[in-house]
């Protein structure tokens, strides 16, 4: 079990596989929001459990940040 989750919301690249790779090597599980599914009560769902939030064009409402306790720090990619 990997001691940190991270949301990824959304991405440009056509695959996760360094994504996934440095994830898996920093002891993180990386979530991903399905492609188009980056509306707030999605992305409020998924990020419950998260430590961390990347995104790249996404918009990361108040209420998502609010729905992930654990969360210390939002990156925009």
């Amino acid at each position: 079990m990997s001691s940190f989750k991270v949301l990824l919301t959304d991405y440009a690249w056509p695959d996760l596989e360094i994504e996934r790779r440095e994830s898996a090597t920093g002891d993180c599980e990386l979530i991903v929001a399905e492609r188009g599914r980056t509306d707030a009560e999605t992305l409020a769902r998924l990020a419950a459990p998260c430590d961390a939030i990347l995104t790249c064009w996404a918009k990361v409402p108040a209420a998502v940040i609010a729905a992930a306790p654990r969360c210390r720090i939002v990156s925009r990619l």
